[in-house]
Parts: structure tokens; sequence; C-alpha cells
């Protein structure tokens, strides 16, 4: 699967922030009951490759728009920093975010390892939260017993998945990783205060 991960750089309670999962396959299988059991702070799309193409960003993107009206309303203008991929800058994806008042900031072309937020430290921070949260699901003996020395079917895989990384993420969205997360837009110059006159100070 890819995680599609969203984060700004609020503190506290201003914190605000999830993950899209893009699971391999068209996911025509899967029934109500067993989309029940995932995590509702993960929000599942398919893809026959697990990719996200232009069909899904645009999902996505709605899921993003939508979001933000929740969060914010419908007229205040939100800038979201993204990569260059194909699907980010598809006409109509930037139509849909643009309508939904997301101003989009794309980072120049294979740099995304050097100035993109996620890249730097966030996504690495994430996926070794979901690691620890692996861990610790696999030491119940329970779970390590009946579960992983047997065979999981792709459907309580999937629903695994989406409580770890629900869990993981609620960490990396926690107070106490303020510091990391805007670190990182820092870091990057994703998140710079500038002095304009000493009358704003």
């Amino acid at each position: 699967f890819t995680m599609h991960v969203v984060t700004n750089a609020g503190v506290g309670e201003n914190a605000y922030g999830w993950v899209d999962l893009v699971c391999r396959g068209k996911g025509t299988r899967v029934h109500g009951a067993e989309k029940e059991m995932w995590d509702d702070r993960v929000s599942v799309e398919w893809q026959q490759n697990a990719w996200v193409d232009k069909n899904v960003m645009e999902r996505l993107a709605h899921g993003f728009v939508q979001k933000k009206i929740e969060k914010h309303g419908k007229e205040v203008w939100v800038i979201a920093f993204c990569d260059n991929l194909k699907a980010h800058v598809d006409e109509r994806v930037q139509d849909i975010f643009g309508k939904g008042h997301v101003f989009l900031c794309f980072f120049p072309p294979n740099m995304t390892h050097i100035v993109q937020p996620i890249d730097a430290a966030i996504g690495r921070s994430l996926r070794i939260a979901i690691g620890h949260a692996l861990d610790r699901w696999v030491m119940d003996g329970e779970n390590m017993m009946m579960k992983w020395e047997a065979k999981m079917t792709a459907g309580e895989r999937l629903n695994l998945v989406t409580q770890l990384v629900g869990e993981s993420m609620d960490y990396i969205m926690a107070p106490d990783q303020d510091k990391l997360r805007i670190g990182a837009l820092e870091r990057t110059g994703c998140l710079i205060t500038m002095l304009v006159s000493e009358d704003y100070n």
C-alpha cells in the first residue's frame, strides 16, 4: 500500500493531520461489514498498483477540501505543499483544490527528499511509530498465536494495517510531537516567519 500523509504546522488543538491509505487492487470484493472494521482515522482508496494516480488523487482532493471546509470554512484559503507528481499537477485535480480555496505550492522535481517535510522527518517517524505499534500488537500472546503465526485473511490484514496507521498518526499529531512536525516544516523552508515591521512584531 501507499500512505498519502497530510499534516499541518498547528500546535496543540490546532494540529491537524490524517493518512489516506491507497491499497493494491480494485476493492470490489470488500464487503460492508469489513469496511466497518477499518479504523475511521484512516481513509482507504484502491488502485491496481497502489499508486496515487489521477483518479485516486481526484478523490483525495475532494476529501482534502471537505476536511478543510469542516475545519476552516469554505471561504478561508489554505496553502498545501505537495510533490510534483503527475497526479498532483493534473488540471482536474488543481481545479478541485482551487474551487475549494486551497492554494497548491509544488516542490521542484527530484528534490522532495530535501524540501518535502514528510520525507525530511515526518514520514520516517510515522513508519517507525507503525513498527512500534506492530511490535506491541505482536507481543500480545493471543495475537501472536491465533493471528500472526496463523493465516490472516486479506481483510484481517487490512483491518490491522488501518488500526496501526491510525494509532501511529495519532502519536505523530500529539502535542508532545509538535516540535517534530513544525521542525520538519521549518528545516525545509515551508514554514518561515518574517518580521516585516516592528509595528507588527
